[in-house]
């Protein structure tokens, strides 16, 4: 039996980008001073060297695009208390007190994703786990992963994966698997992914190569959208 209290704090910060040309609207900080523009010195008018200062570089950029108001960050910590532990002490050895759990989430725009998270013991004032990942994406549908994970005297691993669009319905993937602590590569995957043009189905062709359990295998996936996966996706980690 557990009578056990936890609590969570956290805090979020919220805002907007807005889009705008610094040729348009001017920033100090970075727009070069009147005198160190090469046009002037070679008398080329600046509307060849920027692309136009009086036209939209790209449609509406002389108009302010105001982003959508969202989450950019977070910060929370939580923890737990065992009242019966604390008032019963049946366990010499075992702190009522839960390791200190934290997490940040930076969230700066919709092409970086960076998340931290940790449990701290606050009576050994020491890290018993930890886990660093972050996400890079362009416009292109590019996309560059990696985890670092730590558990104390058991995991020390990196996950990493790159996927790069090769036409509009296809794209590559690969994705590896480190640990340090046999210092070997114990996994990799490799596969091929194609979309219908509905977006109504995937389709995945997977390589992969592990070595525990040793074993390598080929496979195929087909995803249904909105009905779920038929095989092993390297595309679902």
């Amino acid at each position: 039996q557990r009578n056990v209290i936890t609590y969570e704090l956290s805090q979020s910060l919220w805002g907007r980008f807005d889009d705008r040309n610094p040729y348009v609207y001017g920033l100090e900080e970075v727009a070069p001073e009147v005198e160190d523009l090469g046009a002037l010195q070679s008398l080329q008018p600046l509307d060849e060297t920027f692309g136009g200062v009086g036209v939209p570089l790209s449609g509406s950029d002389v108009l302010a695009r105001r982003g959508l108001i969202r989450e950019l960050a977070r910060f929370t910590l939580s923890q737990s208390y065992d009242v019966l532990e604390s008032r019963n002490n049946d366990d010499p050895g075992r702190s009522p007190l839960a390791d200190l759990g934290g997490e940040l989430l930076l969230l700066p725009n919709e092409y970086v994703n960076i998340r931290a998270l940790t449990n701290f013991d606050v009576e050994e004032t020491e890290f018993r786990s930890y886990g660093i990942e972050g996400q890079l994406r362009d416009k292109r549908g590019d996309e560059v992963r990696s985890r670092l994970t730590y558990i104390e005297d058991r995991v020390r691993q990196l996950e990493s994966s790159v996927e790069v669009r090769v036409t509009e319905r296809a794209k590559v993937g690969y994705y590896t698997r480190y640990d340090d602590l046999s210092g070997e590569f114990i996994e990799n995957r490799v596969g091929m992914r194609f979309a219908s043009g509905c977006n109504c189905w995937l389709f995945d062709v997977i390589f992969s190569d592990e070595s525990n359990p040793d074993r390598t295998q080929f496979g195929v996936t087909l995803t249904l959208v909105g009905l779920g996966e038929f095989g092993n996706s390297l595309y679902s980690r």
